[in-house]
This record gives structure tokens, C-alpha cells and sequence, in this order.
């Protein structure tokens, strides 16, 4: 394959990370010549989806640093690679960075990932007040998010309103269905046991 010819090696190193053979698309992308937005931002979600997001961290500033101006797929990837890392701080900087240092208006799949590091960080209140502020409506990926934390952290009363509007979003799916059981019946548990 021609060096110049990134098409033909972006779709390879998509391949690979796909895959889950991160370290064969690394290689990959260390003997690339030429490299473009696309190109690193594979690598990025590759790293992410692995599970090794501080790679993906550390990729995209070295993009940032080839002079790079990172696009909404780039940034979907830094913020996946934080949540899958548990770096809450370092996504809500780059979350604000998205806009106060690259003039982008966040998508909904930003919106989504911080909603969802925010619910896994146990911040409740904040993921519930980011998803009822979104500049769009959110979906049942927002709300789901949320559900399935309250679950974890026993708050039914905020896990009703979130299993509300995820049901409305998708009546016939069970999931959200499954997690408001759950919620209820854990909560039933705590006031029987201490009722022992």
C-alpha cells in the first residue's frame, strides 16, 4: 500500500482497533508516514475501548501538539478515554475546553459521556441537572446513564424521574424497566432489614 494513500491505512488501523488488537494497530500507527484527524482519532477509541484510556488521553495531546485541531470525533474519543480512565476532573476540563479552547459547541454524544462519568462518579444531582440542561433533548442514553447509577446508589426517588423519561423514550425496551425493579426492590430490602 502506498504511504500516502491514509484512506486505505486509516481503514486498516480501524480494522485492528475494532477488533480489539490495539497493540497491531499501534504498530500500525507508529510506522505510519502520514497521519490525519481520522488517523489518530482511530487510535484514541481504539485505546478507550480497550480500556487503557490514559493512553487515549496521552494520544490526544500529542495530536493537539502535531498542530492538529481536534474535531467532534476526537473529542467523543478523549472523552470516552476519561470515563473509561475514571478521570473526572481531566473530562470536565476537556469538556469545557471543547468550546473555550476550540470553538466547538459540544454534540450529544459529549453531552452523553460526561452525563455518564458524572452518574458513574456517584454526582447524581449534577448528571441529573447536566441532562435537563442539555441544548437538545436528551435521549435514552442520558437517562439510562442515570438510572443505572441511582441504582447502584440507592436514590430511588431520582431514579423514578430517570426511568420516567427513559420508559417514554423507549416503551418497549425492558432495561429501563429492569433497573427501576431493581431500584424499588433494593430499597424494600433496606427498610425490611432494618426493620429486623
Amino acid at each position: 500500500m502506498p504511504e500516502h494513500d491514509i484512506p486505505s491505512w486509516n481503514a486498516l488501523l480501524a480494522a485492528y482497533a475494532q477488533k480489539g488488537r490495539v497493540d497491531e494497530a499501534h504498530s500500525l500507527f507508529s510506522r505510519m508516514v502520514f497521519k490525519d484527524l481520522i488517523t489518530w482519532s482511530v487510535m484514541i477509541f481504539g485505546y478507550s475501548q480497550r480500556g487503557d484510556g490514559r493512553k487515549g488521553v496521552e494520544l490526544f495531546r500529542t495530536l493537539v501538539l502535531e498542530g492538529l485541531e481536534p474535531d467532534h470525533a476526537s473529542f467523543t474519543g478523549l472523552l470516552f478515554s476519561c470515563s473509561h480512565a475514571g478521570q473526572f476532573e481531566e473530562c470536565f476540563q476537556h469538556f469545557k475546553s471543547i468550546t473555550g479552547d476550540f470553538g466547538l459547541a459540544p454534540n450529544e454524544d459529549h453531552y452523553n459521556i460526561f452525563a455518564d462519568i458524572l452518574s458513574r462518579s456517584a454526582r447524581l444531582e449534577e448528571a441529573e441537572d447536566l441532562i435537563k440542561t442539555m441544548p437538545f433533548e436528551p435521549d435514552e442514553v442520558a437517562w439510562k446513564a442515570l438510572l443505572n447509577a441511582c441504582k447502584t446508589n440507592s436514590d430511588l426517588k431520582r431514579g423514578q424521574r430517570a426511568a420516567e423519561q427513559a420508559v417514554g423514550l423507549e416503551p418497549h425496551k425492558s432495561a429501563s424497566y429492569l433497573l427501576l425493579y431493581s431500584i424499588i426492590h433494593n430499597a424494600r430490602s433496606k427498610v425490611c432489614s432494618s426493620h429486623q
